[in-house]
């Protein structure tokens, strides 16, 4: 570990890791960033790059209660329920409406009407979960991993909302490179986008344009779900994690390298 200078009476918390970049927030609700600044990623109004964390040029009057970032950027939910972005744009990343405009500094994202934001998350893609558990998602829509039910739409430059079987709330959303996922409050998860990898957690490779339920282990439901680059994994009640989708560099924890097309429980040591 290796210790890196604040500004004197400066506390960080709620990291995010991604790629070349991290952020945090500080208890003030603004952000810090460091790493690779291609991109504008770290927030900072300009591309440089930094070993030591630069604040973020937050908007006058705002503070964030959570953010998360993806490949080149991030976005950020407000203590307001507004999202915020920030980074490369090449698809409407940013959520503005603006599909190309790189943005150095986090804007507002065009939220749908009436709708708070309790939590954002990001990758290739975002999408944000709504105060009453409704998800909606922008950006590239490769594999159909906005979740919208279209493929043929090519990507969104504002929130759309994800096509949520009736009578299902989530209350958690997580990403991976090309697909998604969200937990539901009956502890279920739902996945959309590629299956290529099997991230659909299904039993199926085929890729899904809206939520489809993954195949849940008997008697088990999950409080907590988690992705990585073409895999996902969940906790259930009891504190036992399981793992779906490719496992080509042990990511399954089963002690084998090849991939898992539905829930399997992480080995336990003896």
């Amino acid at each position: 570990p290796v210790v890196r200078a604040l500004p004197a009476g400066i506390i960080l918390h709620h990291f995010t890791m991604a790629h070349y970049h991290i952020c945090a927030l500080d208890g003030s609700g603004a952000a810090w960033c460091m790493g690779l600044g291609d991109d504008y990623r770290l927030g900072t109004g300009d591309a440089t790059s930094s070993s030591t964390f630069r604040e973020v040029v937050m908007p006058q009057g705002v503070s964030f209660a959570q953010m998360d970032c993806g490949y080149n950027g991030c976005c950020a939910v407000d203590t307001l329920g507004d999202g915020w972005c920030w980074g490369k744009n090449l698809f409407g990343e940013s959520g503005t409406g603006d599909e190309t405009t790189v943005t150095a500094t986090p804007v507002r994202v065009l939220m749908p009407p009436g709708s708070h934001f309790k939590s954002i998350k990001r990758y290739n893609h975002v999408c944000g979960l709504d105060v009453t558990g409704v998800g909606f998602c922008w950006g590239s829509n490769l594999y159909g991993r906005i979740g919208i039910g279209d493929m043929a739409v090519a990507y969104s430059a504002t929130p759309l909302q994800v096509l949520t079987p009736v009578g299902i709330s989530f209350t958690f959303m997580e990403l991976s490179l090309n697909a998604s996922c969200a937990l539901s409050t009956t502890g279920e998860v739902y996945c959309w986008g590629s299956g290529s990898s099997w991230e659909q957690g299904d039993g199926s490779s085929e890729t899904d344009a809206a939520p489809t339920p993954v195949t849940m282990p008997a008697g088990t439901s999950f409080i907590a779900v988690s992705g990585g680059t073409t895999h996902f994994c969940a906790l259930d009640q009891y504190g036992y994690p399981w793992c779906w989708g490719s496992g080509s560099q042990g990511e399954m924890g089963d002690g084998e390298t090849s991939e898992n097309s539905v829930p399997s429980q992480i080995a336990r040591a003896e």
